[in-house]
Order: C-alpha cells, then sequence, then structure tokens
C-alpha cells in the first residue's frame, strides 16, 4: 500500500513524487539509449534500400570524378534525409566525398529505384574497390534515422571497363564555340 502512504503527509508525497520522477527520468534516458543503439543497427537489421547494382561506369566530367547508373529496390516507405558516400572500407578510416544526382529528388514509393548520370567525386577505382555508401532516412515512428548500407566495393574483384567518358558542361560549351570559329574563318 505504498500508494496510500504518498497521501498521508506533504513531506511523504513529495517523495514519493521525487521518486516517481527519478523513475520516469531514467526510463526516458534508458528509452532514448535503446532507441538510438537500434538506430545504428536498424539499416542491418531491416534495410530500406537493397544494396545498389552500379551500371554504366564511365569518366567523370573532370580525371577526379565517376560518373555511373545504378538501381536499387526500396523496401520500406521512410523519407529519405541524405546519402553519403565515402572512400575508404566500411568499419575503418573513411573520407565522405561529394556524391551528386542529376535532375532534382523525388518522392519515391517502395518499389525499383533508378538513377541516371550520378557522379562522384574519387576515381573508378576506389569506386569499385575502395568505398562504401549508405542512404539516411527517416522511417516513421522513429526517434533516430535509419542508416542503410548501400553500398561496399570489392577490393578482390577488378574494375569493369569503362563507357565513353561524361563531357562537363563546360568543355561542351568550349568545343561547340571552337566549332563556330572554324566554320567563321
Amino acid at each position: 500500500m505504498t500508494g496510500v502512504r504518498c497521501f498521508k503527509s506533504s513531506s511523504e508525497f513529495s517523495k514519493c513524487l521525487d521518486r516517481f520522477m527519478v523513475g520516469a527520468a531514467v526510463s526516458l534516458v534508458l528509452a532514448s539509449t535503446l532507441s538510438f543503439s537500434y538506430s545504428l543497427i536498424e539499416g542491418y537489421v531491416d534495410p530500406v534500400l537493397t544494396p545498389l547494382v552500379i551500371t554504366n561506369p564511365r569518366l567523370g566530367p573532370t580525371e577526379f570524378d565517376v560518373t555511373f547508373d545504378a538501381s536499387a529496390e526500396k523496401l520500406r516507405n521512410c523519407d529519405w534525409i541524405e546519402s553519403r558516400w565515402y572512400i575508404g572500407e566500411r568499419f575503418e578510416h573513411g573520407v565522405r566525398t561529394r556524391w551528386t544526382f542529376a535532375g532534382k529528388p523525388m518522392v519515391r514509393a517502395k518499389g525499383v529505384l533508378i538513377w541516371f548520370d550520378q557522379t562522384a567525386q574519387m576515381t573508378p577505382q576506389e569506386l569499385f574497390q575502395n568505398s562504401h555508401a549508405d542512404a539516411v532516412h527517416q522511417c516513421p515512428w522513429r526517434l533516430f534515422p535509419t542508416v542503410t548500407p548501400i553500398w561496399d566495393s570489392n577490393d578482390d574483384l577488378p574494375a569493369p571497363d569503362l563507357g565513353e567518358p561524361v563531357v562537363g558542361k563546360l568543355q561542351q560549351e568550349i568545343d561547340m564555340l571552337r566549332n563556330e570559329l572554324e566554320k567563321l574563318r
């Protein structure tokens, strides 16, 4: 009958309220810690996306870029926050690099997703033999974002043959102006 004792006097009520508040605070911290811990492994246990399948790799607009197409399947309806690509193997020291997509971001439902003309600031060899990527999503009823590993390179496999290099927009304009200049001569 602890509950009855809490209301006999104001000092006992204060002690009872203190115990309740400490218990509530400990419970909140524990729930938050467990939620954060689960968010670190959720992408492995219940991924939002399947691993990327990279196709059509080619040199990018500069010698330090690689352009490629990719596809994956979205398994759950979560809101995309960002995608991260790193030079270096997963669970080792890696350096985050720039990764851009052609076109505007789109809200996508579950199913097969296809991206064309993505550019990562690394060499093709780094892409296939020394890099990893993650997709970050906010899933319903989660306090923390879900980080799904979507690419892990394999340094045991040779880099695939590259397609035609991508010519940057500035280089295209220069070539066009050269052609016009030649016509005027």
